[in-house]
């Protein structure tokens, strides 16, 4: 078995980064059309190859050969592509650019570190791992009024939405796109292995590999991004689920707000649908779905209307919000089509600020958000504690 070993991400110049994208691009469609040529080993034996994709992405491919006779599949083909597009959006040259500084007066503490911190997402491993050792904890950029403090996940977060930042400094421009590379290069090996499984479980399923989706299409992954980004706006506690969590599990974040005893987080299904019908029959589909957090604009204005909303916001927040709103809604169905149209209208303003859409969601919508999955992240976890304990007990929960 080859095991992968850790190394450092090329060097490339801030410019360069959409080229490197190309030629990793590249070099991933050469290593799939070896792999359907039956000629996948000769291609790991290139040093120019491995040297590209590094150490982790052949891990996953000599795991791929190791598996048996290659097939050809329009699923995979198609997989890929869907797998390397969030890759070619992290890389790409910015739409638009903030000035930046570094901001060098701060200690290094653990509440500011990323994976050192104790509330940082566990479990994530090698998709949304940021360097546990960077210079870079706090970043300076100067908007409107004042200046915004960033965290590195903010940077790169941010990178989604075409987001990126200038430095005076070359070495933290270095530094950024060292991480930038690679983040992109991790996430690739960890959604290669993820393929893999989901392509082991199609295969008892021949009828599902033509209408399978690996993963969300733009609309539902910038809903996903805007959630991650009001989420993650103080400390970074929410990460994207793995490929084969989202595909299998109907997982699409795991979330660690503080005090959560529970190693990978709590699962969060999103989903931006409102009609009450069409979601129903999605959460039919999930299961165990009492164990998941569902964050959605209907499940919002559930919680909100529910006996408990007034535990999530006081009375001026919720002022707040109904003062947001273009008017007070007759309905809770109403309601969730309010908030989704609040969420939707951010996009138009996307570079208005280095955060990019999330700070343009009100102050209390934001805070209905976090405090929602902060509740449900607990309550989740009872209801998946109680079914442990039923089920050592010899009495499984239906």
């Amino acid at each position: 078995m080859y095991t992968a070993h850790e190394s450092q991400p090329p060097a490339i110049p801030p410019w360069d980064l959409p080229n490197y994208y190309r030629r990793l691009k590249a070099t991933i469609l050469k290593l799939e059309n070896a792999w359907e040529a039956g000629d996948l080993g000769d291609a790991l034996s290139d040093t120019e190859v491995t040297t590209m994709v590094g150490p982790r992405v052949v891990a996953s491919y000599r795991h791929l050969l190791e598996s048996g006779t290659p097939a050809r599949s329009g699923f995979r083909r198609d997989s890929i592509h869907a797998i390397l597009e969030p890759l070619k959006e992290l890389l790409a040259d910015p739409r638009h650019v903030f000035r930046a500084r570094v901001d060098r007066t701060e200690v290094p503490a653990l509440e500011t570190g990323l994976e050192e911190s104790p509330t940082a997402p566990q479990g994530a491993g090698v998709a949304d791992a940021l360097p546990r050792n960077s210079p870079i904890r706090t970043v300076v950029v100067p908007v409107t009024g004042g200046e915004r403090h960033l965290r590195l996940h903010h940077l790169v977060g941010a990178r989604f939405w075409g987001i990126g930042f200038e430095f005076d400094d070359p070495e933290d421009e270095a530094v950024v796109v060292r991480t930038l590379v690679g983040l992109a290069v991790r996430r690739l090996a960890a959604d290669l292995e993820g393929l893999f499984a989901v392509e082991r479980w199609l295969r008892g399923r021949p009828k599902l590999r033509g209408v399978a989706r690996i993963v969300p299409d733009q609309e539902g992954r910038r809903f996903e991004q805007l959630m991650l980004d009001i989420l993650n706006e103080g400390s970074y506690i929410a990460r994207r689920a793995s490929l084969s969590e989202d595909f299998l599990e109907k997982t699409d974040l795991r979330v660690h707000p503080p005090g959560l005893t529970r190693r990978h987080g709590a699962r969060v299904q999103v989903t931006q649908t409102i009609h009450r019908a069409h979601l129903q029959q999605k959460l039919s589909r999930i299961r165990r779905v009492n164990e998941f957090i569902i964050l959605s604009p209907s499940s919002l204005a559930d919680a909100l209307s529910g006996p408990e909303g007034e535990e999530m916001l006081n009375r001026a927040e919720l002022k707040a919000l109904w003062e947001c709103l273009p008017f007070v809604p007759a309905t809770v169905e109403d309601l969730g089509v309010l908030i989704k149209e609040r969420f939707l209208n951010t996009y138009a303003l996307i570079g208005e600020d280095p955060q990019g859409p999330a700070e343009q969601v009100p102050d209390p919508l934001r805070l209905l958000v976090q405090r929602y999955v902060m509740r449900e992240s607990f309550r989740s976890t009872t209801e998946l504690r109680e079914r442990e304990r039923q089920s050592r007990e010899g009495s499984p929960r239906r």
